[in-house]
């Protein structure tokens, strides 16, 4: 369960942990996710609003050492 605590940053990281955990798949680069749902079905789960989620998956792009495989 989601602590009422926890920032939206803290709910999603603990989200994207728990589905790498349950449902990632080991890769040469670390683990990968593949989640079909919205960023408005994501913002829901965590109880934030999608332009919350749209901005933390922009500002997690965004930082140098992410690495993103398209």
């Amino acid at each position: 369960m989601l602590a009422l605590s926890e920032t939206a940053l803290e709910k999603l990281a603990r989200l994207i942990l728990r589905w790498g955990r349950d449902f990632g798949e080991r890769t040469s680069d670390g683990v990968q996710v593949r989640v079909a749902l919205t960023q408005e079905e994501i913002a829901q789960i965590i109880g934030a609003s999608r332009e919350t989620v749209t901005r933390l998956f922009q500002r997690a792009q965004a930082r140098p050492d992410h690495s993103r495989q398209t």
